[in-house]
Order: C-alpha cells, then sequence, then structure tokens
C-alpha cells in the first residue's frame, strides 16, 4: 500500500492528505494504499460498506459536487477550503478491492477534535485462510529529516500525526523511528472484517513547533498555502504506505 500524508507549513496552516487508493498505486495521488501480496484475496473498503457501519461524522463519502470545494469527481479543492469546512476526510470506492480518500485537518487539531472512525474496512475473502494484517510506512516527504524553526521533523513525528488503529484503538502502522514495521498487527479472520480508524494527531508539539497551530491561531490561507505573502506552504509527511498480510 502507498500513501502520503501532507502538512502545510506557515502562519495560517492546514494539514491534508490527499486522494489515499487501495490495491493499486497511484503516482499522482497524495495518499495511496497497495496491498503488499499478491495472494491474499483481501479488500480494503470505506467503513460504510460493512452493514450496521456508520464511518466518523468527519468522513464524507461521495460528497456533493455542487460545494465550491468539492469538484465533479467528488474530489477536495483544496484551494477552495476555508478553516470552518475542516476537519474533512473524503472517501469512495472505485472498485477492483480499491477505496480513494482525502484529508484535510488544520495543524494543531487534537485528535480528540477529529473523527474518521471505522473509514476503512479490511475484508478477507478467503473461505478458510485467516490473515494477519498491518500497515509500514516506505516513503517519506522531503521535509521529513530535516530541522524547521529548531523542531526535528524525524520519522516519529509522522508516525505520531498519521497512524491507522483498529476499532479497539490498536495502532497497527508504525511507532518510533523504523517504518518499515508496523506497532501490532491485526488478525482477520475468513470470511470476515476488520474496521481500521485514521489516527490524524495534528497537534503533536514538535509539528506545531515548527509549522504554528491554525486550529488555535490567526487562518491566513488555504489551498496551494502559496508562502509568496506568508501565508504558509504544505509538505508531505508520508508518501508511501505498504499493507502486510501474513498467513495464520
Amino acid at each position: 500500500m502507498t500513501a502520503v500524508g501532507t502538512i502545510a507549513v506557515g502562519s495560517g496552516t492546514v494539514l491534508g492528505t490527499g486522494a489515499f487508493d487501495v490495491t493499486s498505486s497511484n503516482s499522482n495521488s497524495q495518499l495511496s494504499i497497495v496491498t503488499g501480496g499478491d495472494d491474499a484475496n483481501l479488500d480494503i473498503v470505506p467503513g460504510s460498506e460493512i452493514s450496521g457501519v456508520t464511518m466518523g461524522d468527519d468522513v464524507v463519502e461521495n460528497p456533493d459536487s455542487s460545494l465550491d470545494y468539492f469538484d465533479s469527481n467528488g474530489n477536495i479543492v483544496f484551494d477552495k477550503l476555508t478553516i470552518d469546512d475542516l476537519p474533512i476526510a473524503v472517501v469512495n470506492n472505485p472498485g477492483q478491492g480499491m477505496v480513494n480518500i482525502q484529508v484535510a485537518v488544520a495543524a494543531g487539531t487534537p485528535a480528540s477534535s477529529i473523527d474518521f472512525d471505522d473509514i476503512i474496512a479490511i475484508q478477507n475473502n478467503e473461505s478458510s485462510q485467516n490473515y494477519e494484517v498491518g500497515f509500514t510506512y516506505s516513503g517519506y516527504g522531503s521535509v521529513v529529516g530535516t530541522i524547521v524553526r529548531g523542531e526535528e521533523i524525524s520519522k516519529n513525528v509522522a508516525h505520531d500525526v498519521f497512524a491507522f488503529e483498529t476499532s479497539g484503538g490498536e495502532q497497527i502502522s508504525p511507532d518510533g523511528s523504523d517504518g518499515s514495521s508496523a506497532t501490532n498487527l491485526v488478525q482477520v479472520d475468513s470470511g470476515n472484517h476488520q474496521l481500521v480508524n485514521l489516527q490524524v494527531s495534528a497537534d503533536n508539539s514538535t509539528l506545531v513547533g515548527a509549522f504554528g497551530d491554525a486550529n488555535n491561531g490567526p487562518y491566513a490561507g488555504a489551498g496551494d498555502f502559496s508562502d509568496s505573502d506568508g501565508n504558509g506552504t504544505h509538505e508531505p509527511l508520508i508518501t508511501e504506505v505498504t499493507a502486510g498480510a501474513n498467513e495464520v
């Protein structure tokens, strides 16, 4: 799976992620995911496709393109967003075991104020094979590993800001400095599913120290976050995520 998390930097900043494609790579997206094994009969779908599941309050599925910050394909038009539109995640299912997600969150927003619960589900389509599944991070934006305003934007920071968790709160993406290993794996039994939350901690102290706090301070812009007038820019934190599945 491949994925990107993008952080906007500057005086009026927004944290965004972009598209999130599961089971096939999309070089034009900012957050993509593909399954790591060709033989694992697993699909990743919007959580709403599971009977009885309601996705988080900040998740929109198949959005209304009449709103100016969505285009005709239901994608976020980032340069039309205002602070009042955030946080927001858009999810849709283009088929073939894939899911597209776009996310925008104001830097400085605590995880408790962002509800992207049950945004995706891992479905095991096998009749008799169970799997353990976890997410690893295999690509990072150029800002990761650099010093910004005296703050080191390390892999630890990127892992803390963007985390995949089970519905029970168990992290199944990297923690610490090693992006090649998921903190935990979740078992997905044959013919069953596991719901996954996207946990975004945009109030990470290092992040706020480096890039400011748009959630609790003046907001000077959105979209391209052009820094020509001091409004800020945006930087990718994570550029690739891999979903690995082990037979159980």
